[in-house]
């Protein structure tokens, strides 16, 4: 009775224990198990397990279905040698044939000094692991573009190396625009323009190459086996990829340059830095000519959705001129209003097209998204190295002269002059546009010109500009 009393609460430790537990004897099939285990392999009944050959069952096969040998099972050599053995890297195999992480712990039973089987305890881990895959892929991928960030990168790095991968190259790019993306048209567009570089630069890679994000614009790329020849070639294609590409507002370019490690002495830290400069130094040469494309495509953009908006801006720059050469303005302060006038609705470029294009009046709404184009202006022209002195100009050129206008309600001699000026030219041309019904023609428009002098416009310029227009008329 003894003996029935103390096998009955052995039954009931196990059956309510949470990990799974099963025995076997020293020919691997189960003698015992408890009812967590049924549970976890997947069986119905402990008749359904009792006297399988575990091996081969439930372990002994790795996750692609190939078989351990039997000899080599981390569950035998507790049989064979009585050795204690916890693992966590080894998976278990349920009745449906589908496996699962398994953290198990194996202990030798003995009758007489004599092993006689092992008792096994054990817990599916897969969520676990799931979890610990998906942090250590967060820990080591960039998560907007999902390449290996720099701390994996440089791990990567350091196991490539070896003399077998060499020579290995580097490429070292910089993404151009990323600042004037995020700044103007918001981060939105800065990330779909580092997800367009990142997909060229994986569709341009092979298997065995290595493409990380090592920072906000900056992405380096490791070619194993690869000479420094090949890493331009490759070079050369990603840039045709590259300008090919025109999905986002800004058209995605990068400098890139190329460094190669070729003997065993060499240091690759210094191979990426050597990398890195070479792509410092395309940066630099190509500022001017980037800037000045980048901006010319922004402005051509512009003109392209509204037919009046290039004519408005030749128009507008025109008449700053002559207003600048009439007021006697050194040649480049003349440059510089005359540069304003053609830049200074290119905020409207981040607007829709069916606003920039609506000839009636705005809704409160759109008026408010029509007035933020100044400020775009602005941040634009504070992108590029040769409008960083137009960005005020455009900037103010909504303000009115009894200080009732916009961004900031700026009165009288507090609006700069070159935006009093743009102010005039621009309204001047919106009275004589033919692209409208109700055009003015140049005496009409003058007139009303006129007639906002003290409230709208700046008086003394307004006598410059009608001076300019009726002198202008008299010559022809």
């Amino acid at each position: 009775m003894l003996l029935k009393n103390s096998k009955n609460e052995l039954e009931t430790i196990l059956d309510t224990a949470g990990e799974g537990i099963f025995g076997i004897g020293a020919d691997e099939k189960c003698i015992f198990c408890n009812s967590r285990s049924i549970e976890i392999l997947g069986y119905k009944d402990e008749k359904d397990i009792i006297g399988k050959d575990m091996y081969g069952t439930v372990y002994g096969k790795k996750k692609d279905g190939t078989t351990v040998k039997r000899e080599n099972s981390t569950i035998y050599k507790t049989i064979s040698t009585g050795a204690k053995v916890n693992v966590e890297d080894e998976v278990f195999w349920r009745s449906d044939d589908s496996y699962f992480e398994v953290h198990f712990f194996s202990y030798p039973m003995y009758r007489n000094d004599i092993i006689t089987g092992a008792v096994v305890t054990f817990l599916d881990i897969s969520e676990r692991k799931r979890n610990e895959e998906k942090l250590q892929y967060i820990n080591h991928h960039d998560a907007l573009t999902g390449l290996i960030n720099r701390q994996c990168f440089e791990m990567e790095m350091q196991s490539y190396d070896k003399e077998e991968y060499l020579p290995l190259s580097i490429i070292y790019s910089d993404l151009n625009g990323l600042k004037l993306a995020n700044d103007v048209f918001g981060h939105e567009a800065g990330d779909r323009l580092i997800r367009t570089a990142a997909d060229i630069l994986i569709s341009a890679s092979r298997k065995k190459d290595i493409v990380a994000r090592i920072g906000g614009d900056e992405f380096v790329w490791l070619l194993p086996n690869t000479d420094i020849e090949a890493a331009d070639k490759i070079i050369e294609r990603v840039k045709k990829l590259l300008s090919s590409n025109d999905a986002n507002v800004i058209k995605c370019s990068m400098a890139m340059g190329s460094s190669a490690k070729i003997s065993t002495e060499e240091d690759i830290k210094q191979t990426l830095k050597d990398a890195e400069y070479e792509m410092y130094q395309e940066k630099s040469a190509q500022k001017e000519k980037y800037e000045d494309e980048t901006l010319n495509e922004l402005i051509g953009k512009l003109h392209q959705i509204n037919k009046y908006q290039k004519t408005h801006s030749e128009n507008v720059s025109l008449l700053c001129e002559k207003m600048g050469l009439a007021m006697k303005w050194p040649k480049d302060r003349t440059r510089a209003i005359k540069d304003s006038g053609y830049y200074h609705d290119i905020g409207k470029i981040v607007l829709t097209k069916e606003l920039i294009c609506k000839s009636g009046s705005l809704t409160p709404l759109e008026s408010m998204e029509m007035q933020q184009h100044p400020v775009v202006g602005f941040r634009l022209m504070n992108v590029f190295s040769d409008t960083l002195d137009l960005g005020d100009s455009i900037y103010y050129h909504h303000e009115r002269w009894d200080g009732s206008g916009y961004p900031k309600g700026l009165k009288g001699e507090e609006i700069p002059i070159n935006s009093r000026v743009i102010a005039i030219a621009e309204q001047y041309d919106h009275l004589v546009n033919p692209y409208k019904e109700e055009a003015l023609n140049e005496e009409e428009a003058i007139k009303m010109i006129k007639e906002m002098a003290g409230t709208k416009f700046d008086p003394k310029l307004v006598e410059i500009f009608i001076n300019i227009n009726t002198n202008a008329k008299g010559k022809k």
